[in-house]
């Protein structure tokens, strides 16, 4: 059965801690658009919860361990929580680089006088999924609901122009993709966003049309507003790459892509619109200065 709260009067029911608890146990709970729930709730089913949705709450403090003890949990969706998760780095703050092929597997990038390894990102995703990796995690939200798939797909693959590997992947999303690195080492770091529109082609008139317009959020503050990667790229297939200097302060980073329902969604087909990205990369400033002058 699932279980579900909304609304925003509900207000006076809700305790700062909030328990969970029926004789009916529960395998769905879905909490959102409310106030007074300041803490993850104690939840009474346990063994067999699956999804637990815990938006627009005003969620504060650590995520509880056991939440990630959950022997059937496959999503957990805490929206802004994200960026107070207690990341259980054991002390070890000392994480300084950072690199993810968005929508791919494990790659090796090779320049004149070093080589990166990017991380796999290809699990499989949903309209509402959050997954915790060693060091860094992913956070989905928004359902493609007028495109003609039965199934969404969250990433796209397609040969490019450019003979990097790098780009010939990507994730996207109907609504919003976070990434979240901890365990960092505290300072100031370079991050760089790897962009490359794939679903739309300048060869074809009808497609040409097709405008991506997203903004984009680091550490929480507006980078870039009303993006569109086709414009700054100039055309389709090409490899754009935006740079920040980021200062970290708690051990995270968070990285957040937003569809404000901006652009085209229906050339060349339905469902073509929302956040891309192909490579995320982030390097501390002191620790790894040399890379910091190549460009990858």
């Amino acid at each position: 059965m699932k279980s579900s709260v909304s609304s925003c009067d509900l207000y006076p029911l809700y305790p700062e801690s909030m328990i969970l608890n029926s004789t009916v146990e529960f395998s769905s709970s879905r909490i959102s658009d409310t106030t007074g729930i300041n803490a993850v709730p104690i939840l009474s089913s346990k063994d067999i919860i699956k999804t637990l949705i815990l938006r627009n709450v005003g969620l504060s403090g650590s995520i509880p361990p056991y939440i990630w003890n959950l022997k059937k949990l496959k999503t957990l969706d805490k929206d802004t929580l994200i960026r107070t998760i207690d990341c259980q780095c054991h002390g070890l703050m000392d994480q300084g680089f950072l690199h993810i092929n968005c929508g791919g597997g494990n790659i090796s990038i090779t320049n004149s006088s070093y080589e990166t390894t990017y991380e796999a990102d290809n699990n499989v995703t949903t309209a509402a999924t959050n997954q915790h990796f060693k060091n860094w995690g992913i956070s989905n939200t928004g359902e493609f609901t007028d495109d003609d798939q039965e199934n969404d797909y969250y990433f796209f693959s397609k040969l490019s122009r450019d003979s990097s590997e790098l780009y010939k992947t990507a994730r996207r999303s109907a609504l919003s993709l976070v990434y979240y690195a901890f365990c960092l080492k505290n300072g100031t770091y370079n991050v760089k966003l790897h962009f490359m529109e794939t679903q739309f082609s300048d060869d074809e008139p009808f497609s040409r049309l097709g405008r991506r317009v997203f903004d984009v959020f680091v550490q929480g503050e507006l980078f870039l507003k009303d993006f569109n990667i086709k414009k700054e790229a100039k055309g389709t297939l090409k490899p754009f790459v935006k740079e920040k200097k980021v200062n970290v302060t708690n051990h995270m980073l968070e990285i957040r892509l937003y569809w404000a329902g901006k652009g085209t969604t229906l050339i060349p087909s339905r469902g073509n619109y929302g956040p891309l990205i192909s490579a995320i990369s982030l390097c501390h400033q002191s620790k790894y200065p040399a890379l910091l002058l190549q460009k990858p």
